[in-house]
């Protein structure tokens, strides 16, 4: 039976690894993989392989889309957070730039 050979780039799309990555595990022959020219080849099977003799790693931690999924909402709310007491510590300051020291006085008379 014939193996049906993928290229690095497309064997990242079975695990978590950049094809950067594989390249060096192939190089270093932890990675089972052929080369042709200058490209490495692997097959799906020794891409499982090689995943299944890790004792830990992104894939048994966390699947791909899940750790850029909690990244994606970190980021967000740490935006979200960040700006909200930026606006806090800034909104006064520019304020009484903008409007004079006497009407801002009068607002917090009134409140």
């Amino acid at each position: 039976m014939e193996k049906e050979y993928i290229s690095l780039k497309e064997a990242t799309k079975y695990c978590c690894y950049s094809s950067d990555y594989l390249k060096l595990r192939a190089r270093q022959g932890k990675l089972k993989a052929i080369k042709m020219g200058r490209n490495w080849f692997t097959t799906r099977e020794w891409v499982e392989e090689y995943k299944n003799t890790l004792k830990t790693g992104p894939d048994k931690v966390f699947p791909k889309r899940s750790v850029k999924k909690w990244l994606f909402l970190f980021l967000i709310m740490f935006s979200v957070t960040a700006g909200f007491f930026l606006l806090l510590n800034f909104t006064e300051p520019i304020l009484e730039k903008i409007i004079p020291a006497r009407v801002i006085e009068i607002e917090r008379n009134i409140e």
